[in-house]
C-alpha cells in the first residue's frame, strides 16, 4: 500500500517537479492543495484552497488521508510583484501566518512528517565564504524576514508537534517558468546589449534546480524528515563572470560584460528605489557581489542527497526554454511602430519607459535653453495627438492593451513637464523624478484613466501624471524661488 504525500502549493515549479519525479509517482499517492490547478489530475488528487484563510484546514481535512507526509511549498516571493506599501505584512500573510495554518492541518491529520521550504535569504549578508546551517539568521529584506520568522516558530515549537519537521534552505531555484532576476539578464543577451555586473564578477553565485529540490524532498521523506535545516545548492564550479561569459558564447550573442563599482551601483539602485523605480530588490542587489556558497555537507550525509545539475547547464537550459517562449516577434518597422516606440527607444530591454522619459527630459531642457518653452510645449501637444491617434489604431490590432514597447505616452508626458521646468536643470531633474513616480505608482485618478478604452487610456494616465507634476513644479518654483 502506497504512502500519501500532501503538497501545499503544488501547482508551482517545485511542486510539479516533485509530482513528476519517478520515485515519488511510483511509491506515493499524491494530493495537491493550491489556489488554482496547474497539474495533471490523472496523477494527483487536487483540492482548491487558500492557506491564508485562518480556518481553511477545518474545511478540507476530511478530504485528506491521515498519517501523510506534508510538504509546504506555498509562499509569496519577489516574482509575485510585492506591493511597495506594507510589504512585510504582505509576505507574512502567507509565509508566516499561512504556514502556521498548514501546521495546524498537519496536526489535525496526525502527519508522519513535515517539510517546510524556506530560503537561503534567511542568512542575510554572509560573514564567510562557506555557509553552514549553523550560520546566524540575519535577513536583510522582507522576504527573508518572513521566512526566518516561520523558521523560528518551528524551531521553538518542535516539541509541541507529534511529527518531525525538516526545513529546506535552497539557493535560487531555477527551472522553466521561474527565472526571477535572470529574465533581465536573458533580455540583454537576446538583444546583444552590454551586461553590467555589480562588482568584478569573480564571486560565485550558486543555484539549485527544481529537479534537485524534488530529489531532496524524496530523500528527506526516505530519512523520515529529520528535525533539522538543510542547505540545498549546486556544486559550484564557475564564478559569475565565467558563468555569464559561457552563456553569451553558447547563445551566439554579441553582448559584452561591463564590470562596475559595486558600492556606486548599489547606491544608484537605492536612490532609484526611493522614487519607486525598483530595478532590483534589496535582497538581490546587496548579495549580488558577495562571494559565498551554501555548504551542503549535512544534506549529503544525513539525507544522502547530492545535486545532479550544475549552474552552467541550468543557465543554458533555462535560457533556451525562455527563448522558446519569448521568440522575438518582428514588429513591422512602419511609421506607426516608429512613432509609438519613439524611434524604437521602446525596445530598450530594461525600464524602457523610464529610459524614454530621461531622454525626453534632456531633450526638453535643450529646447528650452536653445529656443523656448513654448516650442517644447507645442511638441508635447503634437506628440500627445500623434500618440493618441496611433494608440487608437494599435489597440484594434494588438491583444495587449499597453505593450511595453509603446513609450510615446512617456515622451508626451515628459515634454509637458519639461516645458514648465524652465531653464534650471535641477527643476528638470525634479520633474523627471516626480513624473516617473506618478506614472509608475498610478495613484487615484491616474489608475482609473488608464482603463479608458480604444487606446486612449495609454496616453491618458501619463497626461494626468504630467499635469500633477507640473502643479508640483509650479508650487516649488513659487515657494523656493527657483
Amino acid at each position: 500500500m502506497k504512502d500519501n504525500i500532501i503538497i501545499i502549493g503544488g501547482s508551482g515549479l517545485v511542486g510539479k517537479a516533485i509530482i513528476n519525479l519517478e520515485e515519488i509517482k511510483s511509491k506515493f499517492k499524491i494530493f495537491v492543495l493550491d489556489r488554482h490547478c496547474d497539474v495533471d489530475k490523472h496523477f494527483v488528487d487536487f483540492i482548491e484552497c487558500d492557506i491564508n484563510k485562518s480556518k481553511f484546514y477545518k474545511d478540507i481535512f476530511k478530504l485528506l488521508p491521515k498519517k501523510s507526509f506534508i510538504i509546504n511549498l506555498a509562499a509569496r516571493q519577489y516574482g509575485d510583484n510585492p506591493p511597495k506599501k506594507d510589504r512585510l505584512n504582505w509576505f507574512l500573510e502567507t509565509n508566516y501566518y499561512g504556514c502556521k495554518n498548514v501546521l495546524k492541518l498537519a496536526s489535525t491529520l496526525d502527519a508522519k512528517g513535515f517539510i517546510q521550504f524556506s530560503t537561503d535569504m534567511v542568512y542575510g549578508i554572509p560573514s564567510s565564504g562557506l555557509i553552514s546551517e549553523n550560520h546566524p539568521i540575519k535577513p536583510i529584506g522582507e522576504y527573508g524576514v518572513s521566512k526566518a520568522k516561520i523558521e523560528n516558530y518551528i524551531i521553538n515549537n518542535r516539541d509541541n508537534y507529534k511529527f518531525t519537521i525538516s526545513i529546506m534552505r535552497p539557493r535560487m531555484i531555477l527551472g522553466k517558468g521561474r527565472l526571477g532576476v535572470l529574465i533581465k539578464l536573458f533580455k540583454l543577451i537576446q538583444k546583444n546589449l552590454p551586461v553590467p555586473l555589480i562588482g568584478s564578477g569573480r564571486n560565485f553565485y550558486q543555484m539549485v534546480s527544481d529537479r534537485d529540490c524534488a530529489r531532496a524532498v524524496y530523500y528527506c521523506i526516505k530519512a523520515k524528515c529529520p528535525p533539522k535545516a538543510f542547505n540545498l545548492g549546486s556544486e559550484v564550479k564557475e564564478n559569475v563572470e565565467n558563468l555569464i561569459k559561457n552563456l553569451i558564447y553558447d547563445s551566439n550573442s554579441r553582448s559584452v560584460l561591463i564590470k562596475t563599482s559595486a558600492k556606486l551601483t548599489k547606491t544608484l539602485i537605492k536612490i532609484l528605489n526611493l522614487f519607486s523605480i525598483e530595478i532590483l530588490f534589496k535582497e538581490q542587489y546587496e548579495l549580488a557581489d558577495k562571494n559565498f556558497i551554501l555548504d551542503i555537507t549535512r544534506s549529503n550525509k544525513v539525507l544522502n542527497w547530492y545535486p545532479k545539475d550544475n549552474d552552467t547547464s541550468m543557465m543554458k537550459v533555462a535560457y533556451k526554454a525562455w527563448m522558446k517562449d519569448n521568440i522575438v516577434i518582428k514588429i513591422p518597422k512602419n511609421l506607426k511602430t516608429f512613432v509609438l516606440s519613439c524611434g524604437f527607444i521602446g525596445f530598450f530591454p530594461i525600464a524602457s519607459g523610464t529610459f524614454c522619459s530621461f531622454i525626453f527630459a534632456f531633450l526638453g531642457y535643450i529646447i528650452n535653453v536653445t529656443y523656448s518653452w513654448k516650442l517644447t510645449f507645442t511638441l508635447s501637444m503634437l506628440t500627445l495627438i500623434l500618440g493618441t491617434y496611433f494608440c487608437f489604431k494599435l489597440n484594434k490590432n494588438v491583444s495587449k492593451k499597453d505593450p511595453g514597447w509603446v513609450v510615446i505616452d512617456e515622451a508626451a508626458g515628459q515634454l509637458i513637464v519639461s516645458s514648465f521646468a524652465g531653464l534650471n536643470p535641477l527643476m528638470h531633474f525634479i520633474g523627471f523624478i516626480f513624473f516617473r513616480f506618478f506614472d509608475i505608482t498610478k495613484i487615484g485618478l491616474i489608475k482609473k484613466s488608464e482603463k479608458i478604452r480604444f487606446g486612449v487610456g495609454i496616453m491618458a494616465d501619463d497626461f494626468l501624471a504630467a499635469w500633477i507634476t507640473v502643479l508640483i513644479l509650479v508650487c516649488s518654483s513659487f515657494f523656493l524661488k527657483f
